[in-house]
């Protein structure tokens, strides 16, 4: 195939960024474009089919995005209308997947899915389904911090752009599917009905991720421990399962000869994609052995690498928003990597010097090295992992799926008619599966104590990840011999030399300091970047329940998108989970210099597993007490306002014996008030009745998330802040922040930031005196 469909591809995906992201300054985009164009083309007629395609590109984004935004800012009730693709159980609720039809008698512009959360038993709803009801069109969540999981666009992706809670649901009619759909789902359903027949629940719910793709139902142990051991590829049904499904295929009907077989295989191929829901890993793999199989049937060459770029170029075309899957990403770029070094580090084993063990070991190992070699940079940047286990598990592994998967693809063949299958050999077919399922299982609990080969890394920059490919490149490029080798070296050497030079000179002439109040939802955390380099971390949030692993999620993907695996200091200002439970998490995965707490007066649970891990990794314990100066750099000191030793307040005692401290670096101060109420606020504006200014503050984070119990006037007026930070949760079960604080502090002349509605928020402070604040969440 010719290798101008790469270069297609690539225009029309600068297309889809344009539009999803400059569609309101399309002149601004096209602008750039065209002086591009003028740079690199010189022959006109070259000139006006790219700026055609990179067009077409912009369009089909713009339109779409514009049309998805429209959705979200409509606020009003709304009657909508869609067919139920697929019901998902819950603990409370039923998850249904509903294709919109219809808003306010309006049929839908753009291909559009949600989300719908319905009370179990309201009504005997069913896939095919047209349903109706009356609710607000809900956005999606975004990452409302640097570094953390975006879950909109991973939504987006998937035609999600929706999640709507409804108690009323109209069915409008029963079967509202088209003839294929109907059969899809019927396929669907006798898979499920066939593994739950022979199968115990756990392996049921195995098999249908490898085979449906369906990983809801799955125990979170065996999801945690598949993603542990790094396999978890193998549950998230992709190329290799849709290539195991080809393969079996063609296996089975070699008999009718080759162009039979291979027509026969692209029917299956097309069923499986839409068995599987037709998920941008698996349409992309289908793609590109259906293109493989038609250039056998059509006598032509076939080229792997220009079929990758079709297969990608169609997702985008079908979801512009696919070009945010992570799914797709690391399919194609695996893809991507085996197809440009596998071939040429390929060994002849036909001489008989090896055994075909052993030659097979070395090839699961080779395929494992190229796929990653492309991969390493976006597994980085999405999980912040690097992992080596690929040397040990690929070979194992990818041995018990060859064959596990043909037996299970027999198996649900036998699913498909039971009927005409003998029970006992149904039976037979499916203690071989439950076997196989549970050798799996086994191998992802052993690797996954094997963890001396997992590293957690930080997320790599932008510039890092286009050196990285740039290099993967030249290797590609340049010839591997002594001469060549060389010439790779001094070009990595000058990249690496130039990189260490800009970032060097750029850290000289920053003198800022940088404050970080990181939304952890209904929680407090605050990262400080000093103007040094020095890393501070006050409070780290956490969830009373334990279930939102706030330090995992949130905490620890945010600093390591920083760049930081080292905190200078850590200031705890009291041991409840919202404000240590994160503390905890940084304590066990990064290293932590010193640790600033207050006296306790009461041994919490919290407290006793922070002294456990103090001794465990010998960090540095500062106690401090009113009256007290933290000194970190020349001009930045902490000074401690409060808990006073001798007059400690036995009234909510963790809360109210926070510590309190004012950070102030040259004309510049912030005042971190912990849980602080009433009573101690009171106790503070008398004990510094002498000297206010020690309370005077440019930014106040507000004490207790807002409560009606804290941020007296007095205490306000005091401190006299001209911004205020609250860290608090949307629609949290406190009613926080209470609207009289909100007054208040609106009437003192300050202005508001919150996590709930804001995001994450930054603050850049020059020479103490020119401060900057930036939203994270600018929806």
């Amino acid at each position: 195939m010719n290798r101008k469909n790469i270069l297609i591809s690539f225009l029309y995906i600068i297309g889809t960024l344009g539009g999803l992201y400059f569609y309101k300054n399309i002149i601004f985009f096209f602008c750039i474009v065209a002086i591009l164009v003028m740079v690199f083309l010189k022959k006109n007629n070259h000139r006006s089919i790219v700026i055609f395609i990179i067009m077409l590109g912009f369009i089909r984004a713009g339109c779409t995005n514009n049309y998805i935004n429209y959705l979200y800012k409509n606020n009003n009730e709304n009657y909508i209308e869609g067919c139920v693709s697929k019901i998902t159980d819950t603990t409370s609720s039923q998850k249904l997947t509903v294709s919109l039809k219809k808003m306010n008698g309006k049929r839908a512009l753009v291909s559009t899915k949600l989300y719908v959360y319905v009370k179990k038993g309201t009504k005997k709803i069913a896939v095919g389904d047209t349903i109706a009801f009356k609710e607000r069109f809900s956005g999606l969540d975004y990452a409302k911090n640097t570094g953390n999981f975006n879950y909109k666009k991973h939504l987006q992706s998937k035609k999600i752009f929706g999640v709507i809670k409804t108690d009323s649901v109209e069915i409008i009619n029963h079967g509202g599917q088209s003839l294929f759909a109907k059969a899809i789902e019927s396929i669907r359903s006798m898979i499920r009905a066939q593994f739950n027949r022979y199968l115990p629940e756990k392996n049921a719910h195995l098999c249908c991720a490898l085979i449906l793709g369906e990983k809801d139902n799955i125990d979170d142990e065996i999801i945690k421990s598949f993603s542990d051991s790094g396999i978890s590829h193998i549950i998230a049904i992709s190329g290799m399962h849709t290539a195991y499904v080809a393969s079996t295929i063609i296996f089975l009907t070699k008999k009718l000869g080759k162009r039979y077989s291979y027509f026969f295989t692209i029917i299956a191929l097309v069923i499986f994609c839409n068995i599987a829901n037709n998920s941008e890993s698996v349409l992309r793999a289908t793609i590109m052995i259906i293109l493989y199989y038609i250039s056998k049937l059509t006598y032509r060459n076939s080229d792997s690498t220009s079929n990758l770029s079709i297969a990608i170029l169609i997702n985008i075309i079908l979801n512009p928003y696919s070009i945010y899957s992570i799914g797709l990403i690391m399919s194609s770029a695996g893809t991507l990597g085996i197809l440009k070094f596998y071939n040429k580090q390929a060994e002849d084993n036909n001489n008989g010097k090896y055994k075909k063990i052993i030659s097979y070991i070395k090839n699961q190992i080779k395929i494992g090295f190229c796929a990653n070699l492309a991969l390493v940079p976006i597994i980085a940047l999405y999980y912040n992992k690097f992992s080596l286990m690929f040397i040990i598990n690929s070979p194992i592994i990818n041995f018990l799926v060859s064959i596990i998967m043909p037996v299970l693809i027999l198996f649900t063949a036998c699913g498909l008619t039971h009927n005409f299958i003998p029970v006992f050999i149904q039976k037979t077919i499916g203690d071989v599966v439950f076997f196989l399922s549970n050798c799996l299982i086994s191998m992802a609990n052993f690797f996954q104590k094997m963890d001396i080969l997992n590293f957690t890394v930080i997320t790599p920059s932008f510039v890092t990840i286009v050196v990285y490919y740039t290099v993967l490149f030249l290797i590609n490029s340049i010839n591997i011999n002594k001469k060549g080798i060389k010439k790779l070296i001094k070009i990595i050497l000058v990249l690496y030399l130039c990189i260490c030079i800009v970032t060097k000179i750029a850290s000289i002439y920053d003198n800022t300091l940088r404050i970080h109040f990181v939304d952890v939802g209904q929680g407090d955390c605050t990262y400080i970047k000093t103007p040094s380099g020095k890393n501070i971390l006050i409070d780290g949030g956490g969830n009373e329940s334990g279930k939102d692993h706030v330090g995992e999620q949130i905490l620890i993907p945010f600093l390591l998108n920083k760049s930081i695996t080292k905190i200078d200091y850590i200031i705890i200002s009291h041991f409840d989970t919202d404000h240590v439970g994160g503390i905890i998490t940084v304590m066990e995965n990064l290293k932590v210099n010193n640790i600033v707490i207050s006296k306790q007066n009461q041994n919490s649970e919290n407290y006793k597993r922070f002294i456990e891990l103090v001794k465990q990794k010998k960090i540095k314990v500062i106690v401090v007490k009113k009256g007290d100066r933290l000194v970190i750099e020349n001009n930045l000191f902490f000074d401690i306002l409060w808990p006073n030793s001798e007059h400690i307040i036995n009234e909510n005692i963790l809360n109210n014996n926070s510590i309190v401290c004012n950070l102030h670096y040259k004309d510049f101060s912030m005042l971190f008030t912990g849980d602080i109420e009433k009573i101690a606020e009171e106790q503070i504006v008398q004990e510094y009745k002498e000297d206010y200014t020690k309370l005077h503050a440019t930014v106040l984070k507000v004490g207790h998330h807002g409560s009606k119990t804290s941020s007296t006037q007095q205490f306000i007026e005091k401190a006299n802040p001209k911004y205020a930070l609250i860290g608090v949760g949307v629609n949290n079960k406190f009613g926080h922040p209470n609207s009289d604080i909100i007054g208040r502090l609106k009437t003192n002349g300050a202005k508001i930031y919150r996590t709930d509605e804001d995001g994450e928020i930054t603050i850049s402070v020059k020479s103490g005196v020119k401060i900057k604040f930036k939203k994270f969440v600018n929806e």
